[in-house]
């Protein structure tokens, strides 16, 4: 059984979450992103991991209108770990697909069949993004079957052209969080295969976050090159 997947999404205040890492650990995951986290409170969280276990902490932050100043999604670039995008029609949609700054796009879930078409979706795989489906949301949905079905097709157009999908819970305690087996056993009721979500889903969302932290040093160029500073200098 698969194991030591990455939570995409948590939130709450620095003791929530303190609860919420124990969880997670306890339930095999190899770390997570923490949504609304100063610098602060997330040396704080890394302090109070178990030294004997590598847990994984990572930043992010969610936009929902690409109106903002240049410079201010720059910065949400630069502080966090991972930018994800809430698109609400189709001109948002292509604008975040084309944006590099921007890492993966979540929809409502009310329209997720309609705005992540198949074309959206091979715009999407063509610019290394992702989707994200949040399951706080589907506990909220009062039909749930026809949303269901809803979810499939979309979950079959990303499995089609390989494009991750990834399931977030946003827990704000511990009963919000799901384990490995969990979330497996809701792609399997979707039929959706459980390489696609650890091979493929999962895979690209530890190479993006580990991508984009080794981007915020100081030393970084462009992915493989360095800066690397001389001993001594030549007269």
């Amino acid at each position: 059984m698969p194991s030591h997947f990455i939570e995409p999404c948590i939130i709450g205040s620095e003791q929530q979450l303190e609860k919420l890492l124990k969880w997670l650990t306890s339930l095999n995951y190899r770390g997570c992103i923490i949504d609304q986290i100063d610098t602060d409170s997330l040396d704080h969280l890394r302090k109070s991991l178990p030294s004997e276990k590598e847990f994984l902490l990572f930043t992010r932050k969610t936009i929902d209108s690409p109106k903002r100043n240049p410079s201010e999604i720059n910065k949400f670039r630069n502080d966090n770990d991972f930018i994800v995008f809430y698109s609400t029609n189709p001109d948002l949609t292509k604008w975040a697909c084309q944006d590099q700054r921007i890492d993966c796009l979540k929809f409502p879930l009310s329209e997720i069949h309609q705005l992540a078409d198949d074309s959206t979706i091979a715009m999407a795989k063509d610019n290394d993004k992702a989707i994200e489906i949040d399951f706080s949301e589907l506990l909220k949905i009062k039909n749930p079957i026809a949303l269901l079905r809803n979810i499939k097709k979309v979950f079959h157009r990303a499995v089609n052209k390989k494009l991750p999908i990834i399931l977030s819970s946003h827990a704000q305690n511990e009963y919000a969080l799901r384990s490995s087996h969990s979330i497996l056993g809701f792609l399997a009721f979707l039929n959706v295969p459980e390489q696609y979500y650890t091979e493929i889903s999962q895979e690209w969302l530890l190479n993006k976050l580990t991508r984009n932290k080794e981007r915020k040093k100081t030393n970084f160029i462009a992915p493989g090159i360095w800066l690397q500073e001389m001993e001594g200098k030549s007269e």
